[in-house]
């Protein structure tokens, strides 16, 4: 048999076990309830048929007493035992009873009405006298009549007692079968069920587990390597399929254990080979993942960063490399997955490196890139140096001309946009010509150098630019700058210049120069060649006016000097 016809057929034996048992219980819950509700009817009942014998007896013993007597003292009391008796035989559920003790029931009724005519015969008689009653002759009539029938209802009321007590102590007697019944059956159907179902469950297991073991056992085996292993288990149809597919399986992973034995060899010997080539080369190779977390280091980048080969694999680059407690802004995954090489410049531990980041995409659609960095510190600082010695006058240390023209156009712009003043100063020292002539180019050289550091002295650091406009000629581009404040500035220039005594060791003596400084003020229509113009301009008239002035264009103001000039 299958697996599935031999457990289908024990399910179905123990659910059938099940069924009857829940059938039994449920029909004998039923008829609990049944006989149940009939006992509480009984027995409520038997409780209002109690209270009516004794109204009853108590109404029969006042009637009695009033036709001897022929007293009506206890009319009142009489009628409300008249009405209790009414009462209890209404409230009594007759419904429950067969012919016996609907009977007995009609004759209580009956002589309880023949009863209750008397009674009101006897009252009228008693209140109006004969006249008023003429169906009673004599008090001695209505006794007999009276004692005859009360007989008749004391006899039956007791009968009809004994019958509904005799009927409630049945449905009690069947209320205590039922219950017995019902556990009986519990007792014995679910033990047998619970019996059946473990020895039947013993059974399939044992027939399932035994050659699932030995099949266990065949794939341990082939877990330690052992491929050639075959089993023959004579069991249900499922297992020895089972073990025919697991026969044809040792023999395939046998066959590509053995093709995946060479094929780790060869990529052993490959990964050897790029290993060494990697760790060769001067570069810096990091593999990360989308997440940043470093896969893979070569020897140059864990030296780089001061790391021992295979430490910094499952930390975070940003975290290894570049002490950051956040992740980099750039990380360049979007590029790279729509086939992008990223070429970027990083700053590392005070290093600068080339970055070039390619993508990694591995069998499984994993994406990984590959960052190959290499140190261009020294060339950067190269670079910065060719580009400051490109802006930078190499005698005086002011920034060149090319790197005023370009300053001077960025400032216009800037003070346009802004709507901010702007000055320029451009000076020339009074007699270079005949200074060179005389003492020799090295001391014109010390006069240029002279004039450059007092420049710097008095600019605004990173906010004015000085520069050495060419040969003996120097500028200054004042920002938010105007009038008398570059006045101001340009005489404290000149006069500070002129107070410096120049020294000749070789034939002891001292000179001085000066510098004349035209200033030109920036209008909503100058361009940079006319703001130049203009300066230039009023440099020339206050060399006109003497030198050893300041002069500002249309408006020039003249320096006074009391130093002889000595060119």
């Amino acid at each position: 048999m299958r697996i599935g016809q031999r457990l289908g057929l024990g399910f179905g034996v123990i659910l059938l076990l099940m069924v009857g048992m829940a059938v039994f219980i449920s029909l004998s819950l039923n008829r609990s309830r049944e006989i149940q509700l009939l006992s509480i009817i009984h027995a409520t009942n038997i409780r209002t048929f109690d209270a009516l014998e004794r109204s009853m007896e108590q109404w029969i013993i006042i009637i009695e007493c009033m036709i001897k007597d022929r007293n009506l003292s206890q009319l009142d009391y009489h009628e409300i035992l008249k009405a209790s008796v009414e009462k209890g035989i209404n409230e009594i559920d007759w419904s429950v009873y067969e012919g016996p003790v609907v009977d007995r029931r009609d004759t209580v009724v009956q002589t309880y009405h023949t009863l209750a005519k008397l009674n009101n015969t006897v009252q009228t008689y008693l209140r109006f006298g004969r006249e008023m009653s003429p169906e009673l002759t004599t008090m001695d009539d209505a006794a007999v009549t009276f004692e005859t029938n009360a007989s008749v209802i004391t006899q039956s009321l007791a009968n009809l007692s004994r019958v509904i007590h005799e009927l409630y102590d049945e449905i009690v007697a069947d209320s205590k079968k039922v219950e017995a019944r019902s556990w009986l059956s519990v007792f014995i159907i679910s033990p047998i069920t619970v019996i059946f179902s473990i020895i039947y469950a013993f059974i399939i297991t044992r027939g399932i587990t035994k050659p699932l073991n030995m099949l266990n056992m065949a794939t341990v085996k082939i877990a330690n390597g052992l491929y050639d292993v075959k089993s023959n288990i004579k069991s249900s149809i499922e297992i020895e399929r089972l073990m025919n597919a697991f026969n044809d399986i040792a023999v395939k992973l046998n066959e590509s254990h053995n093709k995946l034995t060479q094929s780790y060899k060869a990529i052993e010997e490959q990964k050897i080979f790029y290993n060494t080539i990697l760790s060769n080369t001067k570069d810096c190779i990091l593999v990360m993942n989308k997440k940043g977390m470093i896969e893979y280091m070569n020897l140059e980048a864990s030296k780089n960063y001061g790391y021992a080969t295979g430490n910094a694999i499952g930390k975070y680059c940003y975290k290894a490399i570049c002490n950051r407690e956040e992740p980099c802004q750039q990380g360049g995954f979007e590029e790279i997955l729509m086939g992008q090489t990223l070429k970027l410049e990083r700053a590392i531990r005070g290093k600068v490196y080339e970055s070039v980041i390619v993508p990694i995409i591995n069998n499984d659609k994993s994406v990984f890139k590959m960052e190959i960095m290499r140190d261009i510190t020294e060339r950067k600082h190269l670079q910065d140096r060719l580009e400051r010695l490109s802006l930078t006058d190499q005698l005086t240390g002011l920034y060149n001309r090319r790197y005023f023209d370009e300053a001077l156009e960025k400032e216009i712009l800037r003070a346009r946009r802004f709507n901010h003043g702007l000055s320029l100063l451009f000076m020339d020292i009074d007699y270079f010509k005949h200074l060179n002539d005389t003492y020799g180019h090295s001391e014109g050289d010390k006069v240029l150098q002279r004039l450059g550091q007092v420049l710097k002295m008095f600019v605004r650091s990173g906010i004015d630019v000085p520069c050495r406009y060419g040969g003996e000629e120097f500028t200054v581009i004042l920002p938010q700058t105007v009038g008398t404040d570059a006045v101001a500035l340009a005489e404290r220039i000149r006069m500070d210049f002129e107070a410096v005594k120049f020294q000749i060791y070789s034939k002891r003596e001292t000179f001085q120069k000066t510098i004349s400084i035209g200033i030109a003020e920036l209008t909503s229509a100058d361009a940079a060649n006319a703001l130049i113009a203009n300066a230039n301009k009023a440099m020339y008239e206050a060399k006109k006016q003497g030198r050893n002035r300041v002069c500002k264009y249309l408006d020039c103001t003249i320096g006074i000097s009391n130093l002889s000039r000595n060119a």
